[in-house]
Formats: C-alpha cells, sequence, structure tokens
C-alpha cells in the first residue's frame, strides 16, 4: 500500500472531481485498486491502470504506518466495511511485525 495524492478526471458523472489522498491497496495489468475518504466513508474503488501513471504522486508526509491508522480512525467515526477494515487491519499487523 501507498500513500499517493489523485486527481480524479471524471467529467462524465461529475462527482468524482477533485484532488484525493488514497491508499493504492493493489495494482493489476488494467486496473488499480484504492481506497479513499468520500462523504458515505472509506470507499474501496478500481481505476484505470494509466491513470496511477497519469495523475497519481507519491504522497511522502506520512508512513504507511500513519496512514493506515488515520484511514482506520476515520472509518471508525465515518463508516467502513467489515472487509476493509480486515484489509487494513491485516496490512497494519505485517507492517508491526516487519514483514513487506
Amino acid at each position: 500500500m501507498r500513500l499517493m495524492r489523485y486527481k480524479a478526471q471524471d467529467e462524465g458523472q461529475g462527482s468524482h472531481c477533485g484532488t484525493y489522498t488514497v491508499l493504492l491497496v493493489s495494482e493489476g495489468r488494467k486496473w488499480a485498486y484504492i481506497v479513499y475518504i468520500d462523504a458515505g466513508g472509506l470507499c474501496r474503488t478500481r481505476v484505470p491502470q494509466a491513470d496511477v501513471a497519469k495523475w497519481m504522486t507519491e504522497y511522502t508526509y506520512y508512513t504507511e504506518r500513519k496512514a493506515i491508522q488515520y484511514f482506520l480512525r476515520l472509518g471508525v467515526r465515518m463508516g467502513i466495511s467489515k472487509v476493509l477494515k480486515t484489509m487494513l487491519k491485516a496490512r497494519l499487523a505485517q507492517l508491526k511485525a516487519g514483514i513487506l
């Protein structure tokens, strides 16, 4: 997982335009999966792989561990799914154990 700044370019719907702080969870051949903060809480979605190279920049202000802790705290207050909570807690446990 990496903390990134994502400049969303969704002109068709207009609801997801702007700059988001996201966790880049995984990257595949066609899609990249991100976790971002929305009005309804934490959301996990996929974006095209081309958007990662074009519209995302590394956000180095926080470490990965601090970013995950921040997203989990925000998820408790705003709402988070059980699957997303489990995934973030598992990665946090890996980081505490020293596993890459």
